[in-house]
């Protein structure tokens, strides 16, 4: 299996939740109750038994199925295989109603709107800049790429790429993905029950990080956690009675109005875009949370420079050779190869941008049809097959580039290319 492809972050964006996905804990996966300070009377039966597991660890069933019993819509209201949350009916189960897409995608289907991305030039400190938005499908359409494989009751084996020491090779090997691999099934107060720790469980010849990234989920002034979809900021509270479709969201802000309502671009008529207007740094890329100085730096020490830099530091906590960050005082590891990796020479800098800007973390559904699509894995031979894998990236082919870069240095300012009518949020 190829499929272990880096994490993107993300995202998210974006990881799959708890059974009440409106929280960073929910439904079996309350910190409070499986650690006993809310009393003790945990539900610890939902996922175990004391004389009849079927699992280790006493789990009633192995993973994924085990956490896919859950998350596919039937009891969760994150249903993790098809890329969608349902609205909850008050008492964390699931309606028929879907709330929204998920940000990481779906293991099986995803809503990315892959096909028909919007860009939009400004006047920026460095020449022309772009705003970008990547919108959502009504219809999940068949993921092309997956972080972890397939959904049935085993996941295989595969290559955690760029993991291990310089010159070490294309990754890991032998490596076994799990829902716990990324997520702690007990809770931990972190955003998306993110371990801490990720992929000490992954065996092969992965090599665990040692640093510790703690992902912190950010509520709001009264303690009211974030919903999880692809509406970036809404409270969790006011999603579910906020007049609100399905096919609303963005995959792809860079820039970040909490309450929610503001568009990507700033409109001067009700069908034209108007100029940009720089909104504050855009905490979804790591899932609305800062850059504590509490958290142990990942990437050998180097402090997570970027809005996005815990995400980032968690990503490569696996992925080690990934890390784009600031490296000899340069602004982007683009432009240096201090690591002296024959490999993973030189990266795309994650300084500005996290892993999660680019990638979803479950699945996508870009399809890879241009001439480049053919892209071989790291240190692997050129690729002979039939479908190109999409690499967890949002957009069709590498469009995912075009969002931020014009090459040609010729696109002209405040100037609008994607669909009609214009895409809102």
């Amino acid at each position: 299996m190829r499929k272990l492809a880096l994490l993107a972050a993300g995202g998210a964006l974006w990881l799959f939740v708890a059974a009440v996905p409106v929280f960073a804990d929910g439904g079996p996966h309350v910190l409070t109750n499986n650690n006993g300070t809310a009393g003790l009377s945990g539900d610890c039966a939902s996922c175990h038994r004391a004389h009849t597991a079927q699992a280790t660890d006493l789990l009633k069933a192995s993973m994924p199925g085990l956490c896919t019993n859950c998350h596919n819509g039937t009891k969760a209201t994150t249903d993790v295989l098809d890329g969608v949350q349902y609205v909850p009916d008050g008492s964390g189960n699931p309606t028929t109603t879907v709330l929204g897409a998920l940000r990481g995608g779906g293991f099986d289907y995803a809503l990315i709107a892959s096909s028909d991305p919007a860009r939009l030039s400004y006047a920026s400190s460095h020449g022309t800049g772009f705003v970008a938005h990547v919108g959502v499908l009504t219809t999940g359409a068949a993921t092309t790429s997956t972080h972890g494989g397939v959904t049935g009751t085993a996941w295989g084996t595969g290559t955690a790429w760029g993991n291990g020491a310089v010159n070490s090779g294309a990754g890991a090997t032998g490596v076994t993905l799990t829902c716990a691999s990324c997520h702690n099934p007990h809770g931990n107060g972190m955003y998306r029950i993110l371990q801490t720790t990720p992929g000490g469980d992954l065996g092969g010849t992965f090599t665990a990080s040692a640093n510790a990234v703690e992902v912190q989920d950010t509520p709001d002034a009264t303690n009211v956690t974030r919903n999880y979809t692809v509406l970036p900021g809404t409270l969790a509270s006011d999603v579910v009675a906020a007049s609100y479709t399905a096919d609303q969201g963005d995959y792809w802000r860079r820039t970040y109005d909490p309450t929610g309502t503001t568009p990507w671009y700033t409109l001067t008529a009700s069908t034209t875009p108007g100029l940009f207007t720089t909104l504050a740094p855009d905490p979804m890329n790591t899932g609305w949370n800062g850059t504590s100085a509490t958290n142990a730096a990942a990437n050998s020490g180097v402090a997570p420079l970027n809005t996005s830099g815990l995400m980032t530091a968690w990503c490569i906590s696996c992925h080690t050779r990934y890390s784009g960050l600031n490296v000899s005082g340069k602004p982007s590891s683009l432009q240096d190869n201090s690591g002296g990796d024959s490999l993973f020479m030189y990266k795309h800098g994650t300084t500005r941008a996290g892993c999660e800007q680019c990638h979803v973390s479950h699945g996508s559904n870009a399809v890879m049809t241009g001439v480049s699509a053919s892209v071989e894995w790291p240190g692997q031979p050129a690729f002979s097959g039939t479908t190109p894998d999409s690499r967890l990236l949002k957009v069709d082919n590498r469009g995912t580039c075009q969002l931020c870069h014009d090459p040609t240095h010729t696109y002209p300012l405040n100037t609008y290319i994607g669909p009609t009518p214009y895409p809102v949020p």
